[in-house]
């Protein structure tokens, strides 16, 4: 699970632990508001040679009142909730690739 909040992420792995106790649930650090961050993360997720069989974009922020920036100076919402999960899936999209072919299973 890429999260932003380690300790809530965490809570809800061990969740999820106690409905499905064979479950391998791996918890990583991710700031999609910040452009190094999700560069980080898919390279640490890399690094670690698990294969991602599906990814599900499923972060978003809505700009409540005030106009704000992100970690690069890109508007906040705009950053969140396009381009952090853009650049996680083109990051990871050779490495799915290759999952699919390997497992003969596509996401």
């Amino acid at each position: 699970m890429a999260v932003r909040n380690v300790d809530a992420g965490g809570k809800l792995k061990e969740e999820f632990l106690q409905k499905m106790p064979n479950a391998r649930i791996d918890v990583m650090k991710i700031d999609l508001n910040s452009m190094d961050s999700v560069q980080k993360f898919a390279s640490a997720y890399i690094s670690r040679g698990l294969p991602p069989n599906i990814l599900i974009n499923n972060a978003g922020i809505i700009p409540v009142v005030k106009f704000t920036f992100s970690k690069d100076n890109i508007e906040q919402a705009f950053a969140v909730n396009n381009l952090g999960q853009f650049l996680l899936t083109d990051i990871l999209l050779d490495t799915m690739k290759k999952t699919a072919r390997e497992s003969q299973i596509e996401g």
